[in-house]
């Protein structure tokens, strides 16, 4: 094999995979949408944030959900990344895995890390279509890493889990 070959050298597409971190339910005349971030939740989200940072895995774009629990969990990783490149999508609000996944493969094929922020199950059940794991759930603020072999987002099916991270892990 000739080096200059690239045929033989694939990339490597990250997916971070984010539950927006802890809300209030203090008010029960909110409609679910509109819920915001509790005390424990605007805790969590800087510590994600900056444990990103810490480790590297800053994502190109963060699609989000436009719920106001994952707008508020975007501010509060922004207290520690802050120029964080993000958008709010509605159809990742209450996503189901496989609209997440349709969601992945329409990224761009020059972003190589890519986040997206959004809800319980969709979150959970992501991991358990696009990797070999069984987690039995992603917690508030919870961050989960695969790795993809491919050149293309639209070529993405399993992954390896990286890893799988949660505030609770460094409080």
């Amino acid at each position: 094999m000739d080096i200059t070959d690239y045929k033989y050298f694939k990339e490597m597409k990250q997916l971070l995979l984010m539950r927006h971190a802890k809300s209030s339910w203090d008010n029960a005349y909110l409609a679910d949408h509109e819920r915001p971030l509790n005390a424990r939740g605007k805790r969590d989200a800087p510590l994600m944030g900056l444990i990103i940072k810490e480790k590297d895995w800053i994502p190109h774009h963060v699609f989000s959900s436009d719920s106001k629990r994952t707008a508020e969990t975007i501010e509060g990783l922004q207290d520690n990344l802050a120029d964080l490149n993000f958008s709010l999508h509605p159809e990742l609000y209450h996503a189901s895995a496989e609209s997440i996944l349709e969601h992945i493969r329409l990224c761009s094929l020059e972003t190589d890390r890519v986040m997206i922020l959004a809800h319980n199950p969709g979150i959970t059940n992501a991991v358990h279509l696009l990797t070999s794991e069984r987690l039995e759930n992603v917690p508030t603020a919870g961050l989960v890493m695969i790795e993809f072999e491919v050149d293309n987002w639209k070529d993405v099916t399993k992954g390896k889990l990286r890893a799988f991270i949660y505030p609770k892990m460094f409080i």
